[in-house]
């Protein structure tokens, strides 16, 4: 239905934007975001199915925490390799991440996945209906937009940007391109997380199929089409 496929597009508009960091300002093409989205969702799923918490904002936290570690792993690999190398790397990782958590079953489930999971909470507040999870849903996206554009305004932002144009230079200039790469990474890993969490919530399901290599590369899609470097034009 419109309603349906309204909330999934601006979950799907979050990870986008993570995305873009990485792609738009390290020029870094990664094919793992599937997996940190699927990370965020299993996350859920785990908190959720065993009981230590539903609420969207502490299941958020966490594995935006979880995705953020892994996240800067990933830039320090990045570092020693660049261009078709890193793309390689990068789509073994996301093979990699979720074959384990298929095989992972007391985590994912195995082949049926995590279904039925308790309906998530904000602030003790159940989020049942699909108006709510579109009003959650728009929040997290008018954030993650309004975080991305005052991050390319700032002082930060342009330092980042001039890392992607010329490392070089930076370095020249003497700013480290390592924290600089490290802190991009982190983000767009944070943010993708945090979206796959509102996704399995949404869906009252997390499967590994979910976040495959095909969705992977539909991210990418998403944001090469979309523009580089554009976090407003990645809703189109």
């Amino acid at each position: 239905s419109f309603p349906t496929r309204r909330s999934s597009d601006l979950i799907y508009f979050v990870v986008a934007i993570a995305l873009n960091f990485v792609i738009g300002y390290a020029r870094a093409l990664s094919i793992h975001h599937a997996a940190l989205f699927g990370m965020g969702a299993f996350t859920y799923a785990v908190m959720a199915s065993r009981g230590w918490s539903n609420d969207l904002i502490v299941c958020g936290l966490a594995a935006a925490l979880l995705a953020g570690v892994v996240s800067v792993i990933l830039a320090f690999g990045s570092l020693r390799i660049s261009g078709d190398y890193f793309i390689v790397a990068s789509f073994a990782f996301q093979a990699f991440a979720i074959n384990a958590l298929f095989n992972w079953t007391s985590v994912s489930g195995g082949a049926n996945g995590d279904y039925g999971l308790p309906t998530p909470t904000v602030f003790g507040l159940g989020v049942s209906s699909t108006s709510a999870y579109i009003a959650v849903a728009g929040v997290l996206a008018i954030s993650t937009l309004g975080f991305a554009i005052w991050l390319r305004r700032s002082p930060y932002g342009r330092l980042l940007r001039a890392m992607g144009d010329s490392p070089s230079a930076l370095l020249t200039a003497g700013f480290g391109v390592l924290r600089l790469k490290v802190g991009v990474f982190g983000i767009s890993g944070m943010l993708a997380a945090a979206a796959g969490v509102l996704y399995a919530a949404y869906l009252g399901v997390a499967q590994t199929g979910t976040f495959d290599v095909s969705l992977a590369i539909l991210l990418v899609a998403i944001v090469v089409i979309g523009g580089t470097g554009s976090d407003r034009k990645s809703v189109v």
